[in-house]
């Protein structure tokens, strides 16, 4: 279910539960981020991304989870991406993987101001605000691979 699903629902923005919303996307799109370190053939690259995907899994798997994602597993992921040598298909399994990591950080960080300023706080706004634009991503992750 999408914000635009609730919206059509009739239900209120104060209804919609966006973390909720955030972590079942996360949990669909978990065997894209799984797959990174399949995709890197360095051992020390492979450990980072495999830092990042258990990062990534308990971001959807505990509901107050709000640590920011390993940064040597985002270099990874990151730098796999400007390799202009990566073939096609694996650059495109990056790219889906780097979105869905992209939404597990909002959600911590809506998460975080959540916990340290509660709903309806000024800082929790824009938090939301972004969390619902990261959750665009669903165009770029599902649309490019069928899911």
């Amino acid at each position: 279910m999408t914000v635009e699903d609730l919206n059509h629902e009739r239900t209120s923005p104060a209804e919609i539960d966006f973390g909720a919303l955030a972590a079942r996307a996360l949990r669909s799109w978990a065997d894209l981020v799984r797959a990174t370190p399949h995709l890197v053939g360095d051992d020390a690259r492979t450990r980072a991304l495999w830092g990042l995907v258990a990062w990534y899994e308990r971001v959807f798997e505990c509901d107050d989870y709000s640590v920011n994602p390993p940064i040597e597993g985002l270099d990874v992921l990151i730098d796999e991406l400007a390799r202009a040598s990566v073939p096609y298909e694996v650059h495109a399994e990056l790219a889906r993987a780097r979105w869905a990591v992209r939404v597990a950080e909002e959600l911590v960080r809506w998460r975080h101001c959540l916990r340290a300023d509660g709903p309806g706080s000024v800082p929790t706004g824009p938090a939301t605000d972004r969390l619902e634009l990261a959750q665009e991503a669903r165009r770029q992750i599902e649309g490019t691979c069928g899911g």
